[in-house]
């Protein structure tokens, strides 16, 4: 389990980062199955990144308010397990990003591009 800390500035770069074909940012309390949509959807495409921890546009329009990182990596537990019960599995590497003045801890998934049609666990294809 990789952890990374980061600068305030770091953050602040990846609450600003434009989302799209290659880039998602969800907030942190995020469900198991809408991470597993977001991972099957860029396997399935040409892969991408999504960071759990930093609020949407919609939900947050201050770039500077976005970070809503858990505590701890293990509160994640439960974001990881959702990814590892796809089957076929998603090629993902993933990191903790620690925020050096929050001290709060981001997920950030890269997604690899899928060789088979990837599905959810309940057999949707996105």
């Amino acid at each position: 389990m990789k952890e990374r800390q980061i600068s305030e500035a770091d953050a602040l770069v990846l609450c600003n980062r434009a989302e799209g074909h290659f880039f998602d940012r969800k907030a942190a309390s995020i469900s198991g199955q809408k991470v597993q949509k977001i991972v099957v959807a860029f396997a399935n495409a040409d892969g991408g990144e999504v960071v759990i921890g930093i609020a949407d546009d919609k939900d947050e329009r201050d770039p500077a308010k976005r970070w809503n990182g858990h505590a701890t990596a293990e509160d994640y537990n439960g974001l990881l397990q959702a990814l590892h019960t796809l089957n076929p599995s998603v090629d993902v590497r993933y990191e903790f990003l620690k925020h050096d003045t929050k001290g709060t801890i981001a997920l950030h998934i890269f997604v690899e591009r899928g060789a088979d049609v990837n599905k959810t666990a309940d057999g949707k294809v996105y």
